[in-house]
């Protein structure tokens, strides 16, 4: 029996795996999307400040720790923000790709369970709701943690208790 996890964008993957081997014959016994949206991604724009931003503001522990890697993460920014730019313009892009058919993939019906873990700052329960309507059974669980940061060394001993626990109900 195979336990398929998904993460973000990969939770999408996951269903559709776990869909594909229940087709042909495989167990699935567990199903586990990490704060998965429903399809449908909004396509959000960002600046290079924006980006910029955001990709030091992941990075400011380290950056207070070591301040004298400040110049050198600033430079590794901006150089990974331009192929950032260069790659959004690609329409091969991979990553673009994989988007783009997120956004237009329509789930079957999956009859086997789900566990979806979400963040605690997800109010809206639409995505919830999304993949509750595509699965037999479903089991809602809020994770202490923002999106992107279920599996980071802070938050992953917590996720680790939790399949632990589902697996447990499933073996």
């Amino acid at each position: 029996p195979y336990h398929i996890l998904g993460d973000c964008l990969g939770g999408g993957i996951a269903f559709e795996m776990a869909q594909q081997m229940h087709e042909k014959g495989y167990q699935v016994k567990t199903l586990f999307l990490l704060d998965t949206h429903r399809k449908g991604i909004p396509k959000i724009e960002y600046s290079l400040t924006n980006r910029l931003i955001l990709k030091i503001s992941r990075n400011i522990r380290m950056i207070l720790h070591q301040p004298t890697e400040i110049i050198t993460e600033l430079k590794k920014s901006i150089i990974k923000m331009k192929e950032w730019f260069d790659f959004r313009n690609n329409p091969d892009h991979f990553r673009r790709r994989i988007y783009q058919l997120y956004r237009n993939y329509q789930a079957m019906f999956y009859p086997g369970n789900m566990v979806y873990i979400k963040s605690k700052d997800e109010q809206d329960e639409t995505h919830f709701d999304y993949w509750k309507n595509k699965v037999n059974h479903i089991k809602n669980i809020t994770l202490d943690a923002r999106h992107g940061e279920f599996i980071s060394y802070k938050h992953c001993s917590e996720l680790v208790k939790i399949l632990e626990q589902e697996f447990m109900l499933y073996e």
